[in-house]
Parts: structure tokens; sequence; C-alpha cells
């Protein structure tokens, strides 16, 4: 497998940008950008003979613990833009009940950003040294050598064409793992657009189902049973809705194969 190292050195430069001036407020898209070039960063080293070095496994760690960090974040602000989205057709009740959660998630929200915050604050600069450090490695890296390369991308196309029937509780490990491949063959020169794209409404519908998924749950945590019913029942509906959409659009992936150029 012949690798693009431009492309492959695309996330670290970006993660890097972003590391660099980090906003006290923490706006939704800067922290979206900031989990999505993370889990672009971890694709491309799998995907590369470097993922087996030391270094580039403390920087993998490093890099789980920005990502998973700034998901908290993330996570809240698409349940509070779910919210948002249903306000305009409930009626009184059904409102308060969605400004109640909202205020939750708020706060929530504001708890796991100063979290990010301090993490970033507190290891950025190392964490911009060490990109750099793999930016340098990746450019001295052999584009054409197959090796481990290749494996990895075989080894993660086998076992999503092997992956047991799609439900609900297996899913959203379906959706992670067919994003990293995506990822992967993003890599390569030439790739055919018609495969990444069935790749991306994969990602797209799996984490519309996750993001209402997870919004139910949360919201049967604090809204009331009797009280807010009506409001439970349309999130419950809405993450069914979601959850037929997004196995359509998995089954239709897997139908058609997975190749691997």
């Amino acid at each position: 497998m012949r690798i693009e190292i431009d492309s492959a050195l695309r996330p670290a430069r970006r993660l890097r940008k972003l590391l660099k001036e980090i906003p006290p407020e923490m706006p939704p898209e800067y922290v979206r950008q900031v989990r999505t070039q993370s889990r672009r960063l971890e694709a491309t080293i799998h995907a590369i003979k470097l993922a087996h070095e030391g270094r580039a496994r403390r920087l993998l760690k490093r890099l789980k613990r920005l990502r998973k960090a700034a998901g908290g974040v993330r996570d809240m602000d698409a349940m509070i833009s779910k919210v948002m989205s249903l306000a305009g057709g409930m009626g009184g009740d059904g409102r308060n009940a969605l400004l109640r959660l909202t205020e939750h998630m708020a706060a929530a929200r504001e708890k796991s950003a100063d979290e990010l915050r301090r993490l970033m604050e507190d290891r950025g600069k190392l964490l911009r040294r060490k990109l750099k450090a793999y930016a340098r490695r990746l450019r001295k890296a052999d584009p054409e050598e197959p090796g481990e390369s290749m494996a990895a991308l075989q080894v993660l196309t086998a076992q999503l064409q092997h992956w047991p029937r799609l439900r609900a509780d297996n899913l959203h490990e379906f959706r992670i793992q067919a994003k990293e491949l995506r990822y992967m063959l993003q890599l390569m020169p030439g790739m055919d657009e018609h495969t990444l794209n069935a790749f991306a409404r994969v990602k797209d519908a799996a984490g519309e189902w996750h993001d209402w998924l997870q919004l139910n749950e949360y919201a049967g945590k604090i809204l009331d049973k009797k009280e807010d019913h009506a409001i439970l029942r349309r999130l419950g509906k809405m993450e069914h809705e979601k959850l037929r959409a997004a196995l359509s659009a998995a089954n239709a992936v897997r139908q058609k194969g997975l190749a691997a150029n």
C-alpha cells in the first residue's frame, strides 16, 4: 500500500495548530476539530509501521486522553443541539422539560470544557513537541513499503466484513471501526470516492443515532418519567428512527463489500 505522506501529516499539523491557541470559551467547532484530528491521527499511526514504535505508542496514549476529554464536551454539544431542534414543536410542559434538561447539560458541558482546557494547558506544549517529532519520523518513512501498513488495513477490512449481524448493541463499535478504515483509505492516492462516500454515510447516520441514544439515556436520568413522559416518548421515537436509518446505511456498505485497494 502506498501512503500519501502529505495526507498522513495533515492531522498532526492541524492538531498542533489547535493546541497552539486554546480559546478560553471552548466553542463547539473547536472541540469537534480537536476530537476529529486526534481520531484521524490515531488512524494514521495505526496505518503505518510507526504504530509499533515505543514513541508512537506513547503518542497514541496521549492522543486517546485528549480525544476522550474532547469527546465529553462534544457529546454535550451534540445533545444540546438535538434538544434545541425539538423545542419548536413542544407545548408548554414539554418546553419546560427541555429547558431543565438543557440547563443540566450546559452545566455538565462547562465542567467538561474546564477539564479539557486544563488538560490542554498542562500538556499542550509537550504534545505539540511530540507531534512535531512524529512528523519528522514520518517524513523519513518509506511510503512505498507495504508491510504492516497493508496488514493493518486488511485486518480492519476483514473485521468489518465478518462483523456479526448489525444491531443496536454493536452498531456504534462498527461505526468506529468503519470510520478508522475510511481514514486509512484516505491516505491512499486515487481511492474511489464512492467507497469513501459510502463510509461517510455510515459514519454520519450511525453518529446521528448514537447522539439521540445518548440524549435519550441522559434525559431518562434527569427528567421525571410521569410528568415528562411526552418528551421522553418523543426522544425514544427519534432514537428508533435514527437507528433504522443507521442500520440501513451500514448494511448497504456491507452488502456492496468492503474492498481495500
